[in-house]
């Protein structure tokens, strides 16, 4: 009896010190999106303003490669692109870290810190 209570106190131990020593995961949102570290720059890209700070960033020379990103403070001055494949903005800046909770298997919602931005 004695033995059996020694090995529940010891487990009970055990399982404390783990439960306390586990770190929780942060709050989600707080490192990413706009609060997100940036991780790809970009420079003078042509890009097309979909509007409200919406862009169509391309990649390469052809509409092949494009990527879709949302401005963390939208300038609501700009005028929207006549066509989404047209390159009428020059951008500077930063993609930010993503967040999970706004990606899916198809796509990701991409945050972006505009350093520069001007009109072709």
């Amino acid at each position: 009896m004695r033995l059996l209570r020694s090995s529940l106190s010891i487990t009970f131990l055990l399982f404390l010190a783990i439960t306390i020593s586990c770190k929780k995961d942060p709050e989600p949102g707080i490192n990413c999106g706009c609060n997100g570290a940036p991780y790809k720059h970009f420079e003078n890209v042509d890009a097309s303003h979909v509007g409200s700070g919406n862009y169509v960033i391309f990649e390469t020379a052809d509409t092949t490669s494009r990527l879709f990103a949302v401005a963390c403070d939208a300038d609501t001055t700009l005028a929207k692109s006549p066509q989404t494949t047209l390159r009428d903005y020059v951008l500077t800046g930063d993609l930010l870290t993503p967040c999970r909770e706004f990606q899916t298997m198809m796509y990701q919602i991409e945050r972006m810190s505009i350093t520069t931005i001007r009109k072709k």
